[in-house]
């Protein structure tokens, strides 16, 4: 799948086989990490009667609105004031960041997500432009301001096309 997805972009396929190859600082494989730890964060996100409520500011960003959520992160449209742009801001949801100040594993995973995606550079894949750690409705978490890509979601997009499982 890899060959075929990189056939034309030596560089960008170079970059993703580096991404796989690697281990953490920890030693451990960001592949083989068992990944019940996101399920269990993922399902207590999606039962949750109360979501987080949507804060003013995430670092230097002036939060405009919600745009989704998941086991990974909120994901949350907002303003940077220099140089002035409309961005997609990334942060833990609050049940992911686990004790007093402590992001734990799901923080590690995605301050190595923003270091993998800032390393690309490809029309398919959104820019980082900031990546840090700021004070969401008290609880410091780290975040990714990225590119801000207009439409509809991968889901809408499957039903809409009416893709089948390996078309997906």
């Amino acid at each position: 799948m890899l060959a075929h997805e990189c056939s034309d972009d030596k560089e960008l396929r170079g970059v993703v086989e580096g991404m796989l190859a690697s281990n953490d600082d920890d030693g451990d494989s960001t592949l083989d990490t068992p990944a019940r730890g996101l399920i269990d964060a993922a399902m207590a996100e999606a039962l949750s009667d109360e979501p987080d409520a949507v804060p003013e500011t995430i670092g230097r960003y002036r939060v405009i609105r919600e745009l989704g959520r998941g086991g990974m992160g909120v994901v949350y449209e907002a303003e940077q004031e220099e140089p002035r742009r409309r961005v997609a801001v990334k942060v833990l949801p609050a049940l992911a960041l686990g004790g007093a100040g402590g992001v734990g594993r799901l923080g590690s995973r995605l301050r190595r997500e923003a270091h993998a995606l800032g390393q690309l550079n490809h029309p398919g894949i959104a820019r980082i432009y900031d990546a840090g750690a700021a004070s969401v409705n008290g609880q410091t978490t780290p975040y990714i301001a990225m590119e801000l890509v207009e439409g509809g979601t991968l889901d809408q997009h499957a039903r809409r096309d009416a893709l089948d499982l390996g078309a997906r």
